[in-house]
């Protein structure tokens, strides 16, 4: 799955990324080797521009204004 307009990248864990996509996504990478795993979170968000996890949800920043809870588990 190619990666659209990707935005705000934070590590989670020690081979695990979250990033919101400006295109209006918030999607968890997981590294192994030169690969990774893709999955698409939440889809459909306005603008999604940063990201952030506190316990079991990702805050995701949308329309640079406002931030959308989204259920996320940890990995």
């Amino acid at each position: 799955m190619p990666l659209a307009r990707p935005d705000g990248l934070r590590t989670v864990g020690p081979r695990t990324l979250i990033q919101a996509e400006a295109q209006g996504r918030f999607t968890e990478l997981t590294i192994d080797g030169n690969r990774a795993d893709v999955r698409v979170v939440k889809d459909g968000l306005t603008a999604a521009s940063g990201v952030n996890v506190v316990g079991n949800t990702a805050l995701v920043l949308v329309e640079r204004a406002k931030a959308v809870v989204v259920p996320c588990r940890p990995p």
